[in-house]
């Protein structure tokens, strides 16, 4: 087991080494060649650069120059200096005048007397000065190396921090070689976790005719046996949530009749009642003697209680059923809806639908209104809105419901929150009928939701 175990060590240090060689050759081989060629090609910018610098001050200084006009050739010099890396400009004439310079010293002197004195490294670069084809000087300007050198020095940091990567990356590298034999056991303790945790992960692909590829059939085989299993419970547990679908949509159905029905029962034979109530005591009211106040006062004060409750039956069956979306349809319905919402909690509120009148299907108008009055609770309740906009509207296959409000806006993890019944509850009724519905919505930019059902026979 010693033995083995140098052998195996001495292995990774010798893989590790001649990687590590390699990518040190191949480092500092990269790096000559990338620092050579940069330079090269900074330098050729550089001369470009100095001789467009040079070109361009011949071309502005060519009338200046022809005029003598003296202190306009000191701000196209002063313009240049300003140019970083620029060491001196001069302009000299057809006569080898200095007519200007950037030291001021030499204005007025012979070419043939002027020295640069030492200075850093630095490329002299000049343009001629003409107009038309009449020659009138010269642009000298000097444009140290310092740029390139800068550059330079940036590229071999560069070149430096990717080579201490790339050795690293190496020794990793090595790393990985030297262990590569206890890799696929990894792979099946990996997997073994995987599955003990409850995920079915892929099944391996270890070709080896030794130990390690037998582990790894049965494992496999394991896998694929656990998997069927799986299937098997979630088809069982899609069939019984098929089932409670359609057990919650027949008694969804059911409440929505009964409250139809109920509905009209207290509208038409509670609500009829009273009025013909309301109607004798106003005929009684008008055969009393005008000498009987108190009567009076009281028949009076029963008159209110009879209207109040009229009132309050009217709004217990709009509550249930209300009336004007199984006589009217979906869209006045909503009109209604947004009204009494404005009315109740003063929030301002505006619907349109398009066309103006929309007729879907039964169990679309209620899944819609179901939805619609939802969606108003939960802005009454939580946005802190101030306006309400909803619109209804039809392409030429599809129902489309919006509601959106001003107020400080809906959070995501709201919108997934499990105890959000009333959020469950409307994408229950939307999926029902094939359709989708979306909540979104942004910190004090408002809420919007939108519902879209496909239209079927309308």
């Amino acid at each position: 087991m010693v033995f083995s175990g140098m052998i195996r060590l001495g292995l990774q240090l010798k893989l590790t080494a001649l990687i590590e060689c390699l990518v040190v050759a191949l480092v500092l081989g990269t790096g000559v060649v990338t620092t050579f060629r940069e330079k090269k090609t900074l330098e050729n910018e550089l001369h470009k650069r100095g001789y467009a610098m040079a070109a361009d001050l011949a071309r502005f200084t060519a009338s200046p120059l022809l005029s003598r006009d003296l202190p306009t050739l000191r701000r196209f010099v002063n313009h240049s200096m300003a140019q970083e890396y620029v060491l001196y400009v001069m302009i000299v004439d057809n006569e080898d005048q200095i007519v200007m310079h950037s030291d001021l010293e030499y204005v007025g002197k012979d070419i043939s007397l002027y020295q640069l004195e030492p200075l850093a490294r630095h490329l002299d670069l000049s343009a001629p000065v003409r107009i038309a084809d009449a020659l009138l000087g010269n642009v000298f300007l000097g444009y140290s190396y310092m740029a390139v050198e800068n550059e330079i020095r940036t590229a071999i940091k560069q070149i430096l921090m990717l080579g201490a990567i790339a050795i690293t990356l190496g020794g990793i590298m090595a790393y990985v070689l030297a262990s590569f034999m206890s890799a696929p056991i990894k792979r099946i303790i990996d997997a073994t976790k995987q599955l003990a945790a409850g995920n079915y992960p892929a099944l391996l692909e270890i070709r080896s005719a030794d130990e390690i590829g037998a582990l790894a059939e049965s494992f496999n085989d394991m896998a694929q046996e656990l998997t069927r299993h799986r299937t098997h419970l979630q088809n069982l547990v899609e069939e019984r949530t098929k089932a409670l679908r359609e057990l919650a949509l027949h008694i969804q159905l059911a409440k929505e009749e009964e409250s139809k029905r109920i509905a009209r029962e207290i509208h038409d034979e509670l609500g009829q009642t009273l009025t013909a109530l309301k109607i004798d005591l106003h005929w009684l009211k008008g055969q009393l003697p005008g000498d009987a106040p108190a009567v009076q006062d009281k028949i009076g004060t029963m008159l209110r209680l009879i209207g109040e409750t009229i009132n309050s039956v009217r709004k217990i069956s709009s509550q249930l059923r209300p009336v004007l979306l199984d006589d009217f349809g979906l869209s006045a319905a909503m009109e209604w809806q947004a009204k009494e919402f404005s009315d109740r909690t003063g929030i301002s509120s505006y619907f349109f639908s398009r066309p103006e009148n929309i007729f879907p299907q039964q169990d679309q108008a209620v899944a819609l209104f179901r939805v619609f009055q939802e969606a108003l609770t939960n802005v009454a309740r939580h946005a802190g809105a101030t306006e309400v906009e909803a619109g209804l509207w039809e392409t030429s296959n599809t129902l489309v419901m919006e509601v959106r409000d001003n107020g400080i806006g809906i959070t995501k993890s709201q919108i997934m929150d499990t105890r959000s019944f009333g959020v469950i509850g409307m994408h229950e009724r939307v999926k029902r009928l094939g359709g989708e519905l979306e909540i979104y919505g942004q910190r004090e930019q408002g809420t919007t939701l939108r519902a879209w059902i496909p239209k079927g026979d309308i």
